[in-house]
């Protein structure tokens, strides 16, 4: 690794994370820890450093020498090692897991683990599942997919399928009602309290109990302000908020006919409310509703605040009494990322339910087999939408029992079916075998014109494939 004099703290960071699976800290000549941003020559204790320093070391500890000795650079390795063979799901915290997101799925990017990713989707969909409240783990992984799919340094891609997810959103949802309060608030100012956040629609409606996002947020769950003293009621609520103003706020903006510049100003004021409405003497409150929505926006939207810091960007300006221009940010949600939110297609990304293709399957097998001379059955039929290789690893546990993909020489053998018109496929229809999973990143099965052949797809492991589904039972 070549380190210049303009080389920035977390550039060297980043490489070192890449070259050793470790993180570690840069510090200065007083051993303090150097921020990002940080050129490397102003923290070296040597005058005579001749840029660009090679640094080659097989070992973390072997780099960490040659810097000290080459250039008086001080570094030290993180007491949090990088390594993580597995997502643990039962450590779900917001201020820690967005990190270990990274750490799991950029390793499992390095060693383009197909299997890990699938096994990976299938327990995040069921956590979601069981854990409602924590519906924003669902946007955090997928920003930090796109956030590796991006970078130059993978060619391994993979999407999340949110096959089987049976979130109701609407169990999440407050109602924000943008109209200021010009009756009931202190003019000529408006303030936090002038904008209402409610429970229910129903509620909004009839400007029934309205107040707060975390007054509507103890009405919606049925908790007190008390239980934000309980670790474990408190985690729920944490959870539940960021889930609940993520949701919220994107039915608000999609939802919204109003004209854009006017969506904008609510979405900042949504925000501001939220942020603004700190001051309570319980001082975890003042935490939730400081944090939640720069967590909503940074790790949930990818959207970075410093960037629009008043005091160091002078293309923005304060927002009320913030130096973040949430004016701005807010406009970058609308004409950006947005707040997409998932809905429950064929394997995540159409019109049928999880439960539809249930009844789909338990059909197909039951009605439409036909039986082999080899005494197998086989079920063959067209899904309403088309499928990518990981939407078939999903899809299979919803298999009847006994039930299963063919392996590649069956798919052969019933493509030399000539006699069964139904059982013959089509032109240029691809599939998906269980002989090499791992191989399906790249290869996917082509028919053509009867010839059986593999050809490697140049793009990613949702490359497309045509919506038909073979099963078969021995």
């Amino acid at each position: 690794m070549k380190i210049n004099a303009t080389t920035l703290v977390e550039e060297l960071k980043k490489e070192f994370n890449s070259l050793y699976n470790l993180n570690i800290e840069v510090l200065t000549q007083h051993r303090n820890i150097a921020g990002n941003g940080r050129k490397i020559k102003a923290l070296l204790s040597r005058e005579d450093v001749e840029f660009p320093v090679n640094i080659e070391s097989e070992s973390a500890d072997g780099f960490i020498r040659q810097c000290k000795r080459k250039m008086g650079l001080k570094l030290l390795v993180s007491e949090e090692a990088v390594h993580s063979a597995s997502f643990d799901f039962n450590e779900i915290n917001f201020r820690s897991t967005p990190k270990r997101l990274l750490t799991y799925l950029t390793e499992t990017f390095k060693s383009k683990d197909l299997l890990g990713c699938i096994s990976f989707n299938k327990n995040l969909v069921n956590y979601v599942n069981t854990n409602p409240q924590c519906y924003w783990l669902l946007f955090a992984a997928e920003q930090t997919l796109n956030n590796l799919a991006n970078e130059d340094a993978y060619d391994f891609n993979f999407s999340l399928s949110y096959f089987g997810l049976n979130i109701r959103k609407e169990d999440l949802t407050l109602y924000f009602d943008e109209k200021y309060d010009a009756i009931n608030s202190r003019a000529p100012f408006e303030e936090v309290r002038d904008f209402k956040w409610y429970s229910s629609s129903e509620n909004k409606e009839n400007q029934i109990d309205g107040g707060s996002f975390v007054k509507a947020l103890l009405d919606k769950t049925k908790y007190t302000e008390s239980d934000f003293e309980d670790s474990v009621k408190c985690a729920y609520l944490f959870n539940f908020g960021i889930s609940s103003f993520y949701v919220s706020a994107g039915n608000w903006t999609d939802n919204n006919e109003a004209d854009s510049d006017d969506v904008v100003d609510g979405l900042a004021t949504m925000i501001w409310t939220v942020l603004g409405s700190a001051g309570w003497e319980n001082e975890t409150l003042n935490e939730y509703t400081n944090s939640l929505p720069v967590f909503v926006v940074e790790d949930l939207l990818g959207i970075e605040t410093d960037d629009y810091n008043s005091e160091t960007n002078e293309d923005c300006s304060s927002y009320r009494d913030y130096v973040i221009d949430w004016r701005s940010v807010a406009e970058n949600i609308f004409e950006g990322p947005g707040f997409p939110c998932q809905d429950n297609g064929p394997l995540g990304s159409g019109v049928m339910k999880g439960e539809e293709i249930t009844a789909f399957v338990n059909d197909l097998t039951k009605h439409a087999p036909k039986i082999l001379s080899n005494g197998k059955k086989i079920a063959s039929q067209d899904l309403p939408e088309k499928m990518s290789i990981i939407d078939y690893q999903m899809i299979s546990d919803l298999f009847p029992e006994g039930w299963r993909m063919p392996n590649n020489a069956e798919l052969k053998e019933l493509h030399s079916l000539k006699e069964n018109k139904e059982l013959n496929l089509d032109l240029e229809e691809v599939y998906i075998s269980t002989d090499d999973i791992a191989a399906s990143v790249t290869g996917i099965l082509f028919f053509d014109d009867g010839e059986f052949r593999e050809e490697r797809a140049a793009g990613s492991s949702r490359s497309p494939f045509a919506g038909k589904i073979r099963l078969i039972q021995d």
